[in-house]
């Protein structure tokens, strides 16, 4: 435990008085040995190296306990998350809550460096839970039906204002982009079953409809399925800025945000 620079200090002036290191501990409602390391010279030190000497062995013993116990904690982890799922998801909860941003970039991070396992890993909870999302899909669509007419009002509207866009159209868009995602530059596949290649191909649109985006040449690439499903319908610029320059560079590529802000409105 970390306490203040303020109980620290009244702890050595207790002892300037005279005052044993147990009687402060006492009146400060702290351990004996932490008043001692404060207190003592060289104590912090020997502490130090006590305790790094004592995770030492104790650190190896419990490695190697998890190692051959795995099934049992395994066991003893699932029958407290039974019993206490209320109190867990709460905890979660609140600690998503408190510490959102952090969570967030961790997160980002971890799936930036585990790209693949992170595909297959949902590709095989899709497979493996097919009725369980099916339900959750059905009860989402029944509680929030106005919300979804909506958006799929709005979304015809703009795909029936964009261009029409023939196959020749999307095979060059293929090419210019030499088949990498648009976004991460990782190689994309046209086989959904492939399990070669890294990421499945999704048609992406720059801007999303959801924003005021339009279904029109200037703003579609091609993106794999993770960076399609990470950018969802968030604002480009908000998603990934490193990205802008080369939007913007882009010869058919067009993206006015001060006018996308406006078409949303729509």
């Amino acid at each position: 435990m970390k306490y203040s620079a303020e109980v620290r200090n009244k702890a050595k002036e207790l002892c300037k008085g005279g005052m044993s290191c147990n009687k402060i501990a006492a009146q400060l409602g702290i351990g004996k040995s932490t008043v001692r390391r404060w207190i003592i010279p060289g104590e912090m030190e020997k502490s130090a190296a006590y305790d790094k000497e004592y995770n030492r062995i104790h650190g190896d013993r419990r490695r190697e306990y998890r190692r051959n116990n795995k099934e049992k904690i395994a066991k003893r982890h699932k029958e407290y998350a039974d019993d206490n799922k209320d109190k867990l998801k709460e905890y979660h909860r609140n600690r998503y809550i408190e510490n959102k941003e952090m969570l967030c970039a961790q997160h980002a991070l971890y799936v930036e460096n585990n790209k693949e396992k992170v595909v297959a890993r949902q590709a095989a909870y899709r497979k493996n839970n097919k009725e369980k999302i099916q339900e959750y899909n059905r009860i989402y669509s029944i509680e929030h039906r106005e919300e979804i007419l909506e958006k799929t009002r709005r979304r015809r509207y703009r795909m029936a204002r964009g261009a029409k866009i023939l196959k020749k159209h999307y095979d060059s868009i293929w090419k210019e982009q030499d088949g990498k995602c648009f976004y991460c530059g990782e190689p994309m596949s046209m086989d959904v079953n492939d399990s070669g290649a890294a990421y499945y191909y999704n048609v992406e649109h720059v801007n999303p409809v959801d924003m005021g985006g339009f279904h029109e040449l200037s703003n579609i690439v091609y993106a794999c399925a993770l960076c399609n499903h990470k950018k969802h319908n968030k604002l480009v610029e908000k998603w990934m800025p490193s990205i802008m320059d080369k939007i913007y560079s882009h010869p058919r590529l067009e993206y006015d945000i001060e006018e996308n802000n406006k078409r949303w409105l729509i």
